[in-house]
């Protein structure tokens, strides 16, 4: 199963009071699919000053993963290196960070994207997935429009041989890096929240998120081009 995103009110915040900080090493990987070129956030929070917090996201304006770590640098936006496109098909993701080097996976373990960028934690609101705010009277911002499932935070950096097996389709329950802090399979065949398979960070629905059979975690046999030179810019999310 994979849980459907409308793209305008549907979300999940974990009301168990998830303030998720991005750890020294760290990972996160999803699997998703979309037909629409918009700006749509997998997961994120942001602090009322807008200068903490972070989001992983598809950004529109460069058909690409954008991960913004606000109030200081925009990872991996960069035209050609690192495409999502809205081909209305599943694409699997890997993003890593080992100290301040990021490196983006897109349906290949060959890296399409490399950055370098520090990362100050701060305190702020819940966690986010398929949103990364959902203020009273502010509305859903970045609101994903399509498919996600298998999504899943490590504090560690996978290795190749994960990195492999989850671009083949295996779980992020099956791979074997210790330490996973939170894996949300959403494949709960009904409208309601989705339980944490490793944590206790249960997502609390918001709107109506839909849900949709798929035959098996696809296997991956995407692009496999060289690795690109991602950029680390001034924030403008």
């Amino acid at each position: 199963m994979a849980r459907v995103f409308d793209g305008s009110t549907s979300n999940y915040f974990s009301a168990t009071g998830l303030k998720y900080e991005i750890p020294a090493n760290f990972s996160v990987v999803w699997r998703a699919k979309t037909s629409s070129d918009t700006d749509q956030a997998v997961m994120g929070r942001r602090d009322s000053s807008g200068s903490g917090g972070f989001v992983v996201k598809r950004d529109s304006a460069f058909n690409s993963v954008l991960v913004s770590l606000f109030g200081v640098a925009d990872i991996f936006q960069a035209t050609g290196t690192n495409p999502w496109p809205a081909d209305g098909a599943y694409h699997s993701f890997i993003v890593t960070k080992s100290s301040t080097t990021w490196t983006l996976y897109v349906d290949s373990t060959t890296a399409v994207g490399t950055a370098s960028s520090s990362y100050t934690t701060t305190t702020g609101p819940d966690l986010y997935v398929g949103a990364w705010n959902n203020a009273a009277g502010a509305g859903v911002t970045d609101p994903f429009n399509g498919s996600l499932y298998d999504v899943a935070l490590f504090p560690s950096v996978l290795g190749s041989t994960d990195r492999t097996n989850f671009l083949s389709g295996t779980a992020p329950s099956g791979l074997t890096a210790a330490g996973t802090d939170h894996y949300w399979p959403l494949d709960n065949a009904a409208a309601g929240n989705e339980s944490d398979s490793f944590g206790a960070a249960t997502l609390t629905e918001v709107g109506v998120v839909g849900y949709e059979s798929i035959a098996a975690a696809p296997v991956i046999t995407g692009p496999s081009g060289a690795a690109g030179a991602g950029t680390s810019t001034a924030n403008i999310a």
